[in-house]
């Protein structure tokens, strides 16, 4: 009776600050490849009473407003054309923190603040820019949306380490172009099709970061994140876990069972654990046949969330995020 009481309290509180709060917020961190793309959580678009315009305004701490393209991907929304130029300009960097503040008529208020001091970066209220166009108010405003972002280089490793120890993603190795591979030392000049190549790995570099993004919006803090590596999807067929997360949440951890379940699909697998070093991951036919049914390749990203016990089983909820070939 108190439990259900407790539930539509909230339910209450839910409605009325969605649906009568002048101002709603969120926030996000600032993971590898936000300089391309930044994901609005799923459940604040969801929560919204309209539907957010394609082109938003973000007003920054200093004053200056930017216009920026709204893209979507299955339901995720993602701020990208002139996002780029906005990181840029604000010297954004990994692990820092956005907060961000919406009138609910497509305009948003930022906050921002260093990831590892946890302070506000300062330098941020006093930028200026010199010689934009002016808006009808006098604002200031940055005119990008046609723009598209370049790709990132993906042998670039974060100088810092994140501090969330539920993403666990394969040390990136450098790209090398056909481009770079025909430049000889007599320099010859690369055929056309050498060329041609270079855009295609930075639109599968872009469209890697991208599903980074959909993935850190769906996580919660009890999951965790694995991009796909070539031993985890072909060869071996051993994915590893995070010792972190493992040791969170699993109690028993000598070789046990692991459900798999994806809405009513559900497949059974292996936990592997070693005591020294603290590592385990899912192995045997299982974790090889969910790789297979579900079409898993390197580069595609699963998030992992614990579901209830089944008998003694520890159940995982898995959502898949496919990197287009």
């Amino acid at each position: 009776m108190e439990e259900g009481a407790s539930r539509d309290c909230r339910s209450w509180n839910e409605e009325i600050y969605w649906t009568h709060f002048q101002y709603v917020h969120f926030s996000r961190f600032l993971h590898a490849g936000f300089d391309q793309c930044l994901a609005i959580p799923e459940n604040f678009t969801r929560n919204l009473p309209r539907k957010l315009p394609n082109t938003v305004t973000l007003k920054s701490p200093s004053g200056i407003k930017w216009e920026i393209g709204l893209t979507a991907n299955d339901n995720s929304l993602f701020f990208e054309h002139g996002w780029k130029e906005f990181v840029k300009y604000h010297s954004l960097e990994e692990n820092d923190i956005l907060v961000f503040k919406y009138n609910g008529e497509s305009h948003f208020d930022v906050l921002m603040f260093n990831g590892w001091s946890m302070c506000e970066k300062t330098a941020c209220y006093f930028l200026r820019k010199h010689g934009p166009k002016e808006h009808d108010s006098g604002c200031q405003i940055k005119r990008e949306i046609g723009k598209k972002s370049a790709g990132v280089v993906i042998g670039s490793c974060p100088k810092k380490k994140p501090k969330n120890k539920n993403i666990h993603t394969p040390i990136k190795q450098p790209v090398i172009s056909k481009f770079a591979k025909n430049v000889t030392a007599g320099n010859k000049e690369p055929c056309d099709e050498d060329i041609e190549a270079k855009p295609d790995i930075k639109h599968r570099e872009k469209e890697i970061q991208c599903v980074l993004q959909l993935a850190h919006a769906t996580l919660t803090d009890k999951g965790f994140i694995v991009m796909m590596k070539p031993t985890h999807v072909s060869r071996k067929f051993f994915m590893s876990i995070p010792s972190a997360w493992m040791t969170k949440h699993i109690s028993c951890r000598e070789n046990q069972d692991v459900i798999l379940r994806m809405k009513e699909n559900t497949w059974r697998t292996r936990l592997y654990y070693r005591r020294k070093p603290n590592r385990g991951g899912l192995a045997c036919g299982g974790w090889r046949s969910f790789v297979l049914d579900n079409k898993l390749r390197e580069f595609d990203v699963c998030v992992f969330e614990p579901g209830s016990l089944d008998n003694e089983s520890v159940v995982l909820d898995v959502k898949i995020f496919h990197v287009k070939k």
